[in-house]
């Protein structure tokens, strides 16, 4: 376990979108304690700051361009990670950790903490059987998140090759993969099996396109 230097306070800015619509969603339970765990789209340590000052504990990956003023600092092998400690907010600590890519974790919520975990017994190479470690941040964090968001992971999958400096259209594209995937689940369902979404995709393509275009 590491715990790096601090990292400082980041001058505050103007209200953005996503402040204000973690402020709106909680303004019905503005008098009771609780803890918030979102996505980077919504973190920000000026976000975090102000809903402890009021009483509510925030947990959720962070963006790397919205970290200011961290020193140099040895970027930790795959599986390890590094604390770092907030200058400005006693509560609040930072972590970076190494999984298949790495993560940026803010919280104000955890300790700088981790867990011993076990591979399952199938796992038949020595290596995999050593006992690993994970920060108890990741831990709880994929515990209330139930995991990755599929939904957004496999619609990121076969994006539409599109460009176009209208934001609409991208909101259009971004519907139009939503519908497509969620007819995907619906499809498995009345089929009570498994289908790839590619192949599922694919014959999607076929059903609309002419036959020709197909072919072509």
């Amino acid at each position: 376990q590491r715990i790096n230097v601090l990292f400082p306070k980041r001058k505050r800015p103007q209200d953005t979108l996503t402040q204000f619509v973690v402020d709106t969603l909680i303004e019905k339970w503005e008098h009771k304690e609780f803890t918030i765990y979102m996505d980077n789209f919504y973190t920000s340590i000026s976000l975090f700051e102000d809903l402890l000052r009021r009483g509510k504990r925030c947990c959720g990956t962070i963006r790397a361009n919205r970290i200011a003023g961290l020193p140099a600092f040895e970027k930790p092998e795959k599986g390890d990670f590094i604390f770092f400690k907030s200058k400005a907010v006693e509560d609040m600590y930072l972590l970076l950790f190494h999984d298949s890519k790495p993560v940026w974790v803010l919280t104000t919520r955890h300790l700088p903490f981790y867990s011993e975990i076990k591979p399952k017994a199938a796992v038949k190479s020595y290596r995999n059987q050593i006992r690993s470690r994970i920060p108890h941040i990741i831990d709880d964090y994929n515990h209330h998140t139930h995991g990755v968001d599929m939904c957004n992971c496999e619609t990121g999958r076969y994006k539409y090759p599109h460009r176009s400096k209208k934001w609409w259209k991208s909101l259009f594209f971004y519907f139009l993969r939503l519908a497509v995937f969620n007819s995907w689940v619906y499809y498995q369902t009345l089929l009570s099996k498994k289908v790839s979404l590619l192949s599922y995709l694919e014959d999607l393509i076929r059903g609309i396109l002419p036959l020709d275009k197909v072919n072509d």
